[in-house]
């Protein structure tokens, strides 16, 4: 099998000389000057392995995900990063030492193997819906402060927890990112980046720009989500609205979808207003969601879609066959809450929208998930 080489140029020859005394060199196909060189050339199907210094400052778990994901098998040299860094990569660690064997069993070498399950029994939550779909964001925090759980913000498009909540805007997600991306000791990075808001609802918060989507990449979430999985018991997750078919590592919408993908449950989020309503029925004629869906639909009054607003509600969601939970409107209360950066239901526990919400709560608890 051919291998793509990316090492210091001392330890380059070194290897070099030695495959060539052994009459392998003819194994290497390509010596590539740079990470982004090497992501090129695997993109174009040259290669079939990568041989790559582990100390090099631009290794990240997204480049390694994304060598896995073209077919390569990869393996670090071990230097002076720590080799369980090296490992939370999900690559193969090897010394200089094995680095000719290494190239050598290349090809008897299995594929490398999707990461095992969480261990975890952490409930995920992911709470989406169309664009446009207001509440997310609120139904996403409210839930983790009545379940005793953490909540997460990846709307990548739109981030507004750390504001909701008056944390401190820190982009506690990029610094999470950037210990993951750098395999270094993400439980570490939880304790610290779990921030707790004057209602008692913990929240990591997400970006301080939604121009720094790029920084938070598909498989660097996958490892955050696991490692909360395995601390937590409940986790919600509060994604940017709508959706996209690509699935390109790069892309935008990356994130949504792999979340979805590995999520216990679904909320689907709409607001209750005919535009609300039709843009929900699109997004779930191109989602086909499975039996884990819950249909929310928020701020539900008379003045937006007509006289017996749930009865109407309902009747149109009919055809959708999935469990549906109506949260009235009480947009003064709601108002007034998030002025203050309160939960809605700790400050008007009376309110209409507060026991909908607790209503929606033990759904997902019991029903859901069966009192887990």
């Amino acid at each position: 099998m051919s291998v793509l080489l990316l090492v210091n140029p001392d330890f380059e020859e070194q290897l070099l000389y030695a495959l060539g005394q052994r009459r392998t060199d003819h194994y290497i196909v390509r010596r590539c000057a740079d990470l982004t060189e090497l992501l090129a050339t695997a993109s174009a199907g040259v290669g079939g392995a990568a041989l790559i210094d582990g100390d090099r400052e631009s290794l990240s778990l997204t480049a390694v995900k994304e060598l896995q994901s073209l077919g390569l098998q990869v393996g670090l040299i071990g230097g002076k990063q720590p080799a369980q860094y090296l490992r939370n990569m999900s690559a193969q660690v090897i010394s200089p030492s094995e680095a000719v064997a290494w190239i050598e069993s290349v090809g008897e070498l299995e594929r490398p193997s999707a990461p095992a399950p969480a261990s975890g029994s952490g409930v995920i939550v992911a709470v989406w819906g169309p664009p446009g779909s207001h509440g997310r964001s609120t139904i996403a925090r409210e839930l983790a402060r009545l379940s005793g759980g953490v909540v997460v913000d990846l709307d990548l498009v739109a981030p507004s927890l750390a504001q909701m909540c008056a944390v401190e805007e820190s982009s506690a997600l990029v610094a999470f990112a950037r210990n993951v991306e750098k395999g270094r000791d993400v439980e570490a990075a939880a304790d610290l980046l779990v921030e707790t808001d004057s209602s008692g609802t913990r929240v990591i918060a997400g970006l301080n720009s939604a121009a720094r989507w790029r920084e938070i990449s598909a498989p660097v979430v996958e490892k955050i989500v696991e490692t909360l999985r395995m601390r937590e018991s409940w986790i919600f997750l509060d994604l940017a609205g709508g959706f996209s078919g690509s699935d390109a590592m790069r892309d935008r919408w990356n994130v949504t979808r792999r979340v979805i993908e590995g999520s216990d449950v679904v909320l689907h989020v709409s607001s209750a207003s005919v535009l609300g309503i039709r843009r929900l029925l699109e997004h779930i004629d191109l989602y086909t969601p499975g039996e884990e869906g819950v249909i929310v639909v928020n701020q539900v009054r008379s003045s937006s879609v007509g006289h017996d607003p749930s009865g109407q509600i309902s009747r149109l969601l009919v055809p959708v066959r999935l469990p549906s939970i109506l949260i009235r409107d009480d947009a003064a209360k709601c108002d007034a809450a998030l002025l203050r950066g309160e939960s809605i239901v700790q400050r008007a526990p009376k309110s209409a929208a507060s026991k909908d919400i607790v209503r929606l709560w033990e759904f997902v608890r019991d029903e859901m998930i069966g009192g887990r």
